[in-house]
């Protein structure tokens, strides 16, 4: 069973953030147009999104709380609102689905205005995702309805909301509708929206790998292995190597998963995620052993790094 707590799962929001930060009611286009009371606040934003996307998520909700205490003393309801959705997407990847539904409820209602329906719109989409995680499918449906009304009046169509769409229909077992509404997604995205891929992919690996695709699933995975490499994205390329590892081990060369499994779970050790690490190195092990392969020397750094003992911090 696959899982959807991944940064990848709400990047595209967080990026999107950043460009909506950017922006604001004052028509602030550049970086250089902020004013300079807002740009401590915007200064933390971009760098707790930084961390978000190295998949360092307790420095993110720092440097998230950070801005938004920055914009809260400011009375700037664009960023406090902005803020509070980027800290309920942390929130919500860290499987604190409590903490995440009330910030997106709070964020709601920042946005409440007729001035902030399109940021209402991808809190919704965001909120409804998180829904999904904590099984409350019903409640999701529901809510990306209301959400796609609102799209609809506006006359727009994000793409996070067709890939929040997927992932219900993914969730329900609808595998072929999923298919379809990312492939369609990932075709508007490469041309009108190139950072949202790379979610777009991932998500659509999934439903090809549910659909017993393998070799589609397999170059997908791959193609998120080198978009994410390039981006220096820690949490996802690890994430990337255990999909493509859960992938052999299912299939017809379970001993390739060996080399995949080792290698994810050693960047979930320097990331200090070590209930992951744990799970991946137990995997690894298990079939290393069948495949004639010494698992020895990875499983010594793995545990060194996870007891704190690395010589550099990725998430500095």
């Amino acid at each position: 069973m696959w899982t959807l707590q991944s940064s990848r799962a709400f990047l595209i929001g967080i990026v999107t953030l950043l460009v909506l930060m950017l922006a604001g009611c004052s028509g602030f286009k550049r970086k250089s147009d902020i004013p300079d009371n807002l740009s401590a606040a915007h200064r933390d934003f971009a760098r707790a999104t930084d961390y978000y996307q190295r998949g360092c998520f307790q420095q993110a909700l720092d440097a998230y709380q950070a801005a938004h205490e920055r914009f809260s003393a400011l009375d700037n309801r664009r960023g406090v609102g902005l803020s509070l959705e980027a800290m309920a997407n942390v929130y919500h990847h860290l499987d604190d689905y409590q903490s995440a539904l009330l910030l997106y409820d709070e964020a709601l209602a920042v946005f409440s205005g007729p001035d902030f329906k399109s940021q209402q719109i991808y809190v919704m989409a965001n909120k409804a995702a998180a829904l999904v995680s904590s099984q409350q499918l019903d409640a999701a449906e529901k809510l990306m309805e209301q959400a796609r009304s609102f799209a609809r009046m506006q006359g727009t169509s994000p793409i996070l909301l067709e890939r929040v769409e997927a992932i219900v229909l993914l969730r329900r077992n609808k595998t072929q509708q999923a298919a379809s509404i990312l492939e369609k997604a990932l075709a508007r995205a490469e041309s009108e929206a190139p950072d949202q891929t790379g979610a777009l992919i991932f998500t659509l690996a999934r439903a090809k790998q549910a659909m017993g695709q393998s070799r589609q699933a397999l170059e997908l995975y791959q193609r998120c292995l080198e978009q994410d490499r390039r981006q220096s994205a820690h949490d996802q390329i690890a994430e990337d190597l255990a999909a493509i590892a859960e992938l052999y081990a299912s299939g017809d060369n379970p001993c390739q998963a060996v080399d995949y499994f080792k290698r994810a779970a050693k960047i979930e050790a320097l990331l200090g995620r070590n209930q992951r690490a744990v799970v991946l190195t137990t995997k690894m092990t298990s079939l290393a052993g069948s495949c004639g392969i010494d698992p020895t020397a990875a499983d010594f750094f793995i545990s060194r790094w996870a007891s704190g003992k690395s010589q550099t911090d990725i998430c500095r």
